[in-house]
């Protein structure tokens, strides 16, 4: 632990700009002067595989246990887009660390959010979740920022959606000279980079408390990402210079958000074999998923979409959400399957249920059959209902919500003229 911040800061870090390139990782796109520098955001994550006896060389993981190690925090990284009222424009990144009802506390680097400009406030803060990509969410007011010393901010944003999850476990304060590190995140996207990093210092007063890889293939707009080691993250990416990456100690980056008064969550009680269990998980959840979509999709094609009960289209692509809430595919094909069934149904009454209303009218007696029609269709819209009352989704679906309104519409109508055909057929019966 490094104390208070405010009792025993280290000597004043050098400004933006002076023996760094922090311009680098938050930039701003072209004016329409044609001043500025244009590019995209990239988001680290470093992950390290420590050998298990000191002195003996380290070995790199596979790319396969590189993603797989990556996958887990990739749900607490946010992509952020600062603007500021004198159209200057920010890109870079964060991560979750604490959780207050429904609000996320979230580490950034100060100037992603603070403009170049002195005296010039955030207009507009938007933050990007892995889970939930393409739509983005506001920060709270003006961020909370550390002492004037230090390149750190403090976000403020609501869950994303009800269910949101992210990896509490873990940070690590034993990252050591020598381990591999990697990071993930490129064209604002939470891709991996298989290209390997090596911590060349440790985070400590006399440097400011910054640990220093040495990284070849990092590129624009990383500010704010974390860095980390097979054991969790180290710390908060705040520059580069040259082939080297900086980045705030993550002891140090508890104490700034804990003078702030604010939440922290992550957990440092990693165990090495955590990770590694994790990755044999996600593994079998991956084949699980597979296994359920194939299924899911055959009675998709052949249409069974809700019937029979446990071997049909909705109750496979359910136990797939079941798995991974964020799986596109199933959430899609659901939505397919409401339309199709109102598409079915309104194909029904086309062909059968028109015919003898004009038959009706012809003077026929029809109340038998129209009781025996209408009794088929609600059972079909009442099945369907139960995909509205269960659908495990991440958040409200406009256009689900719009297709479980009009089952509920016809299911009303429906039940009326199944009750007037019934009070038909008793009348008939009892004159």
């Amino acid at each position: 632990m490094y104390g208070n911040i405010s009792i025993t800061p280290p000597p004043t870090p050098p400004r933006n700009g002076e023996g760094s390139h922090i311009g680098r990782f938050c930039f701003s796109p072209p004016s329409l002067s044609g001043k500025g520098v244009g590019g995209v955001g990239c988001l680290i994550i470093l992950l390290a595989l420590i050998c298990g006896c000191a002195g003996s060389s380290h070995t790199k993981p596979e790319p396969a246990e590189i993603d797989a190690m990556a996958e887990p925090y990739k749900k607490n990284i946010v992509q952020i887009t600062a603007e500021f009222s004198n159209s200057e424009s920010k890109y870079g990144f964060g991560f979750v660390v604490g959780e207050e009802s429904d609000n996320l506390y979230i580490i950034t680097a100060k100037h992603v959010v603070q403009s170049d400009i002195p005296d010039i406030k955030p207009k507009d803060i938007q933050v990007q979740f892995y889970e939930n990509q393409g739509k983005t969410y506001p920060s709270a007011g003006i961020p909370y920022l550390s002492e004037s010393a230090y390149d750190l901010a403090l976000l403020e944003v609501k869950k994303p959606f009800e269910s949101y999850r992210w990896e509490k476990r873990c940070y690590d304060v034993k990252a050591k000279r020598g381990d591999y590190v990697w990071f993930i995140g490129q064209n604002k996207e939470w891709d991996v980079s298989l290209d390997a990093g090596i911590i060349k210092d440790k985070a400590s007063p006399t440097n400011f408390f910054k640990y220093k890889a040495d990284m070849h293939s990092v590129q624009v707009g990383t500010s704010g990402a974390p860095l980390f080691t097979r054991n969790g993250i180290v710390g908060v990416i705040i520059e580069d210079s040259l082939n080297n990456v900086f980045a705030l100690g993550i002891e140090f980056v508890k104490e700034a958000v804990k003078n702030l008064n604010k939440r922290w969550d992550l957990d440092e009680q990693c165990q090495q074999g955590d990770i590694f269990a994790r990755i044999t998980k996600r593994r079998e959840t991956k084949e699980q998923i597979r296994k359920f979509s194939e299924k899911a999709d055959f009675y998709f094609h052949t249409g069974q979409y809700i019937s029979p009960k446990d071997e049909n289209a909705y109750d496979y692509y359910k136990k797939v959400l079941n798995a991974d809430i964020a799986d596109r595919h199933a959430q899609s094909r659901i939505l397919d399957i409401l339309k199709n069934i109102l598409s079915s149904l309104d194909k029904k009454v086309r062909e059968v249920y028109v015919p003898l209303i004009i038959a009706e009218k012809q003077g026929r007696n029809v109340k038998d059959d129209m009781v025996k029609i209408v009794d088929q269709m609600l059972a079909d819209l009442t099945d369907s209902k139960k995909i509205c009352e269960e659908y495990p989704k991440p958040q409200k679906d406009a256009e689900t919500d719009l297709m479980c309104k009009k089952l509920d519409e016809r299911i009303r109508k429906y039940e009326l003229i199944r009750v007037e055909y019934q009070l038909k057929n008793t009348g008939a019966s009892g004159g």
